[in-house]
């Protein structure tokens, strides 16, 4: 693969990560039903969802993201999705005024950099058709398979009570793009004494990710945290990367000319 694909590939990727982590913040699971504190605290998270109940038509969202283990490099992400007429546009500033463009619409899916249109990845077309097919914005707590696990620490960086979360399905259509061994199946909160969601750990390809929440989210606050991802390797915690939201705008209508 040429590099200026190679290097436009990876985003879209790292894309998909960050969705999937968001995915495990809100997509609906379903499984037995949690113990008392467990319900407690996922409740109080749930409460800082600002869209509960509503479901998803447009979506137009900024994140910037710094990867630590690749020399600091910065990429600057827009998504915009039209759930209802199945388009979707993704630009990324991959660096060195290179960008890549992704173009959803009419069933085909078309990914240039710079003005070169390149071949995607490999299944990765047929993934993007899950775009348009997102759950509520909310979740159930009674509907999760969860346990309270008492006060864990991470690596020297956090501290909280932990409650698992079994059973994550990570972005339903994505299977041929996330290998078996790279998907998220299970998930752990940790709260401080507050209820304010601290941290998320998961185990990803083997390895055990910290995705560690700069400002933490209070109970009943709309917010969409900024975060820093650790790997939790044998000689203590790499910092991996960097991420904040620019923009976030929901069921609002998306600008003329976009598509």
């Amino acid at each position: 693969m040429p590099l200026a694909r190679a290097n436009a590939a990876r985003p879209i990727r790292a894309g998909l990560a960050i969705a999937a982590l968001l995915a495990l913040l809100l997509a609906p699971l379903a499984a037995a039903q949690p113990d008392e504190r467990a319900r407690e605290l996922l409740q109080g998270l749930h409460a800082t969802d600002p869209w509960a109940g509503e479901t998803i038509e447009t979506l137009e969202m900024v994140t910037v993201m710094v990867l630590e283990d690749r020399g600091g490099v910065v990429t600057r992400t827009r998504n915009v999705v039209d759930v209802t007429g199945r388009r979707a546009l993704i630009e990324t500033d991959l660096g060195d005024g290179l960008r890549s463009t992704v173009h959803v619409a009419d069933g085909s899916v078309r990914m240039s950099v710079g003005d070169e249109e390149v071949p995607l990845p490999p299944g990765m077309a047929a993934a993007f058709e899950a775009l348009f097919e997102p759950p509520t914005a909310s979740f159930d707590p009674l509907d999760l398979d969860a346990s309270y696990d008492g006060v864990h620490a991470y690596g020297g960086l956090v501290e909280g009570e932990q409650v698992t979360v079994r059973g994550t399905a990570l972005l339903p259509g994505f299977g041929d793009v996330v290998p078996e061994g790279a998907r998220i199946t299970d998930a752990a909160y940790l709260f401080d004494a507050e209820g304010r969601l601290l941290a998320l750990v998961y185990e990803l390809a083997g390895e055990t990710m910290l995705m560690l929440i700069d400002e933490p989210v209070a109970p009943g606050v709309a917010a969409w945290p900024a975060t820093t991802t650790y790997n939790l390797g044998p000689d203590g915690p790499e910092r991996v990367m960097r991420m904040h939201f620019e923009l976030v705008r929901v069921n609002e209508p998306i600008p003329k000319g976009t598509f």
